[in-house]
């Protein structure tokens, strides 16, 4: 008997070891394709041939491009695969290099994806944004929780904005990913010193002289 197809709207995941279906050969194939030639230029052509399929198939399954762009982001960013998760320990510091280290991870992890967004994100908000939105605005919660938190309990200043603090410290990290990916710009410090430094300057301007709130 065959197995039901899963609903076009929310493909599911593929699983390890599991064949993979025509969604997945689709969603994969997709994610390449976006990836070489940019959110604008990829056709869906050029993703039922990279799949191996045709376009009627794609259409069949998906409907239209921002249906199978759709599908890419919840396949690789949903939250079955969200891996990334903003710590609790009680040492807010600690926390903010821990949150660095999984962002930086999160940047490299799904890098070409995302200079391609950020490349486009003025002709093509809406596209861009939804893929660099799935990506990161979990984990961007989480943090900006965690530092309202900490503010409620007094370990920050209470002036802190929690919201700008995060995008602050979200786009230290990105700047270096980026610089560092960058073959022609070579940095003379690791990346974890990068880091370090990062949360350290982002902590002297919330904990308040002497690492205190007042």
């Amino acid at each position: 008997m065959r197995a039901p197809r899963s609903s076009p709207q929310r493909p599911l995941p593929a699983k390890a070891g599991a064949a993979r279906t025509t969604e997945d050969r689709l969603i994969d194939a997709a994610g390449r394709i976006f990836a070489r030639d940019g959110l604008e230029a990829a056709t869906t052509r050029d993703i039922a041939r990279d799949a191996g399929l045709n376009e009627v198939t794609l259409f069949r399954h998906f409907g239209t491009k921002e249906g199978v762009l759709a599908a890419v982001v919840r396949r690789t960013f949903g939250p079955g695969e969200r891996a990334y998760r903003m710590p609790d320990t009680g040492d807010l510091r600690e926390d903010l290099r821990e949150f660095a280290r999984q962002y930086e991870q999160a940047l490299r992890k799904n890098l070409a994806l995302v200079r391609t967004c950020v490349g486009e994100i003025h002709r093509h908000r809406d596209y861009a944004g939804r893929v660099l939105q799935a990506i990161f605005q979990p984990l961007r919660a989480d943090l900006i929780a965690r530092l309202e938190k900490a503010r409620a309990q007094r370990k920050i200043l209470l002036s802190t904005d929690a919201a700008i603090t995060a995008d602050l410290l979200s786009g230290m990290i990105l700047s270096g990913v980026l610089r560092d990916t960058n073959k022609l710009k070579r940095r003379g410090y690791t990346a974890q010193r990068y880091r370090a430094a990062c949360v350290d300057v982002l902590w002297s301007a919330v904990a308040g002289p002497g690492g205190r709130p007042a």
